[in-house]
């Protein structure tokens, strides 16, 4: 599912404007089932992502960091100028 966070804050705007929550949908489901948003929810795909300790996970041990692209990063967190690639995220 989308971050939990995210669909609950949907969900609370959608009440704020007298509307009724009646279910909550995504195409890819992310949290092995674990999401708890009060009403059904329905995905399209359900994945199991492994979840590493930052400490234990295989690309920071090699020194590549990890990124959330998904985060809410204030100000933008920015990468290197590569070719075809975005220079911010």
């Amino acid at each position: 599912m989308v971050a939990q966070k995210d669909q609950l804050e949907t969900m609370a705007c959608v009440k704020q404007a007298g509307g009724k929550v009646v279910g909550a949908g995504t195409l890819i489901d992310r949290s092995s089932g674990g999401t708890e948003l009060g009403v059904p929810k329905a995905s399209l795909v359900a994945l199991a992502v492994q979840n590493f300790n930052p400490a234990e996970r295989p690309l920071c041990k090699s020194g590549i960091p990890s990124l959330k692209p998904g985060s809410r990063l204030n100000p933008p967190l920015e990468l290197p100028a590569r070719e075809g690639h975005r220079e911010s995220l």
